[in-house]
């Protein structure tokens, strides 16, 4: 079943567990009883090989506290432990937390932690405090703060303009690692809307129209998050770009 799935999907899409039952348990109302369901055992014919090198120590580590397990060994597969999406997320957070990075498609390209240990990078400590000066292009005044990436020069800066000839970009950034890991499941899986935070208010009275668009811009223009959209430059490299006015 595994098999005939990995031909058709992703690992990350791939259940964790299989669980055979003879009919599944149902409420008085006729629905799916979900917490009579059993719990899923792990595989115990295994053969556990325990990390050796310290990067190994730090992801078993890691991969403990996510997926909230004692024992992880370097053969076993992060999303057959009960890995997902997000929690691929959360590793990768963690990882930057400590000084270290992995790409995103490194993360579910290689779900075993012996060949995940290989690209998880190490981050120059002084990263945060370089700065690229960039000059000024045109009228729209792009600017470059604290950006860690070489490869965004002007002529990367100028290629991100062209793509929004209209609108005014005021700072540049990479995206950090779980930011990454979101963006490139979003687009592989366009119409998954796991990713969207969805709010309703609902107001009573009467609304002042023009005192509310009013306090709203005055959110927008304090908060840069909100005024800030994905990029890709010529390589397809995403950035995040902080729009002056919107």
């Amino acid at each position: 079943l595994r098999k005939h799935l990995r031909d058709h999907l992703p690992d990350y899409m791939i259940p964790s567990y299989f669980v055979y039952l003879d009919q599944l348990p149902l409420t008085p109302n006729g629905k799916l009883d979900r917490k009579a369901l059993p719990t899923p055992e792990k595989q115990k014919n295994k053969v556990f090989i325990a990390p050796k090198t310290e990067m190994e120590k730090i992801l078993t580590s890691i991969w403990q506290e996510v997926l909230k397990i004692d024992q992880v060994g370097v053969n076993d597969h992060f999303f057959a432990l009960g890995g997902d999406s997000i929690k691929a997320i959360q590793v990768s957070v963690r990882l930057y937390r400590q000084g270290f990075e992995l790409e995103p498609k490194n993360l579910f390209s290689f779900p075993i932690l012996r060949d995940m240990v290989q690209f998880v990078k190490k981050l120059d400590q002084f990263s945060s405090s370089q700065t690229n000066d960039v000059n000024i292009m045109n009228d729209n005044k792009a600017t470059l703060l604290n950006v860690k990436d070489k490869q965004l020069n002007q002529h990367t800066l100028t290629k991100i303009q062209e793509k929004v000839p209209d609108i005014k970009i005021e700072r540049i950034y990479p995206l950090a690692p779980f930011q990454e890991v979101i963006y490139e499941h979003a687009t592989n899986e366009p119409d998954t809307n796991a990713y969207f935070e969805q709010t309703i208010w609902a107001l009573e009275g009467e609304l002042d129209i023009k005192l509310f668009i009013q306090c709203f811009q005055q959110l927008v223009d304090r908060h840069d998050s909100l005024r800030t959209i994905i990029v890709q430059d010529e390589q397809a490299k995403p950035w995040q770009a902080v729009l002056y006015d919107v």
